[in-house]
């Protein structure tokens, strides 16, 4: 994918806090090519900025570039370890891209920092599918049935895994 063009963007003072936020503003609003070019103006003020990295990781998978995405979430993981977005983005792009192992541990990663979060927890029940681990993803599973915080296609999600692992009674 090629670089975004600069913005027509007249954003005060230039500091790298000034340009980030910026960046989410067009970021939330969905002008994903301004937010591109604004994080990576952050990432240029301030190349250890975790967060910039990690939220263009975002822009990119809206916009299809899975390559960047996972390069720009990569560096997030290295500024930050301890970003479960960041480690839960990656898992996805790395199984998006067939790399389940490394998936897996990124997963494992998020895991780790918060391993309450329901959405973690749905990603390692998909990564236990994806690895044949039929067990760990029916253990994760009937720890998220009673989850209250659940919406619908979390359920469906895992409805279906334990549809296709032949875990019918894990949907009780």
């Amino acid at each position: 994918m090629t670089e975004p063009q600069r913005p027509d963007w007249t954003g005060g003072s230039g500091s790298a806090d000034a340009v980030f936020e910026a960046a989410v503003a067009a970021h939330e609003a969905g002008r994903l090519e301004e937010a591109d070019w604004l994080y990576r103006e952050v990432i240029r003020l301030d190349p250890t900025d975790a967060a910039a990295h990690e939220l263009l990781g975002q822009v990119l998978i809206s916009r299809d570039d899975h390559a960047g995405a996972t390069a720009m979430l990569r560096r997030a993981t290295e500024l930050d370890a301890g970003s479960w977005g960041a480690w839960l983005s990656l898992s996805s792009m790395l199984a998006a891209s067939g790399r389940l192992e490394e998936a897996t541990d990124a997963c494992r990663r998020a895991l780790a920092i918060d391993a309450e979060l329901p959405g973690i927890r749905i990603q390692w029940a998909v990564r236990a599918a994806g690895r044949g681990d039929l067990d760990a993803m029916a253990t994760t599973i009937e720890g998220l049935a009673a989850e209250p915080a659940l919406e619908a296609p979390h359920l469906r999600l895992l409805a279906d895994l334990a549809r296709r692992a032949d875990r019918t009674a894990l949907l009780l």
